[in-house]
């Protein structure tokens, strides 16, 4: 969207029953927001996707005394629900819409299970009282970050230019999944590899060590098939060899969420040669899978 071809945006959701039935239990509940207390009760939290992750808002039930909440009893196929989002005018009273399904002790107990949908849809104003849009200048851009590649800049102690990590906490096990036969097909079709373009070599191996500890340092949130796969790797190999295996399959890159998968064979053989000899990567591949390697005579 340009921006300056607008004044303001709102971000809104319809929601609606879509059974012949009547809504008797689990109601969409929305809250009045002009009874909430700003800003105690927002709490910024992180929500996190395979193929994404946002900030959102969650509500501090504090002042849960003073929040007036509303349902549509016996809601019916012809009637719908419209709230907002977001709205980018920040002097309006009401900007966004908590909301929730909530269940209705009093309903009967063999009512039918609920049936709704809802349609998201984006509304721009040509002219308004008001110039909210964000623009490049007034939301610094340059300066935001993706809430994983941030918190995981921070558990590496990086926060620098080089630590660009920029996947999703699926970026590296993918990688490796995509290298167990069967799993791997159907990996890679279920993910449909990157959306972002093909990047190209910096040409210094160096500048791709940051997403790489960062991803080994997360291996205790891997699938449980990635972890047997990396445990049976370590326990049929010396450390060193069992690492440069694991190490190859990441930078390999197979679905294309480390953004080295373009990347040519000679350029991947730098970047898995130059973390066999960091220090810090090594660390890391030590603590995580140091434990799986058997002791030879």
């Amino acid at each position: 969207v340009n921006t300056d071809e607008f004044k303001r945006y709102s971000y809104l959701n319809l929601w609606r029953n879509i059974s012949n039935d009547p809504i008797h239990d689990n109601h969409l509940a929305v809250l009045d927001e002009r009874t909430t207390a700003k800003p105690d009760d927002y709490i910024p939290k992180d929500l996190f996707g395979d193929d994404f992750d946002a900030v959102q808002y969650g509500l501090n039930a504090r002042h849960a005394a003073h929040h007036k909440w509303y349902y549509f009893p016996q809601m019916t196929r012809t009637e719908a629900i419209l709230f907002k989002q977001i709205d980018s005018d920040f002097t309006k009273p009401g900007r966004i819409c908590f909301h929730m399904s909530v269940s209705d002790p009093n309903a009967p107990a063999n009512a039918p299970d609920r049936e709704s949908m809802e349609v998201r849809l984006m509304c721009f104003w040509k002219d308004a009282a008001l110039n909210s849009m964000p623009t490049n200048d007034n939301f610094q851009l340059d300066l935001l970050k993706e809430p994983k590649t941030y918190a995981m800049e921070l558990k590496s102690g990086g926060g620098g230019a080089t630590t660009t990590w920029t996947g999703s906490l699926l970026t590296g096990i993918g990688s490796l999944l995509s290298r167990i036969p069967l799993i791997g097909g159907w990996l890679a079709s279920f993910m449909g590899g990157s959306s972002q373009q093909p990047a190209e070599y910096s040409g210094k191996a160096s500048d791709y060590q940051a997403r790489f500890v960062s991803a080994v340092t997360f291996f205790s949130y891997w699938p449980a098939v990635a972890k047997t796969w990396v445990e049976g790797t370590m326990a049929s190999n010396p450390f060193a060899k069992g690492v440069r295996v694991i190490t190859e399959a990441l930078v390999d890159d197979t679905t294309g969420r480390q953004r080295t998968q373009a990347f040519l064979p000679q350029q991947k053989r730098e970047i898995v040669d130059y973390l066999m000899t960091n220090e810090e990567y090594l660390g890391v591949c030590q603590k995580n899978f140091g434990i799986f390697v058997k002791e030879r005579d």
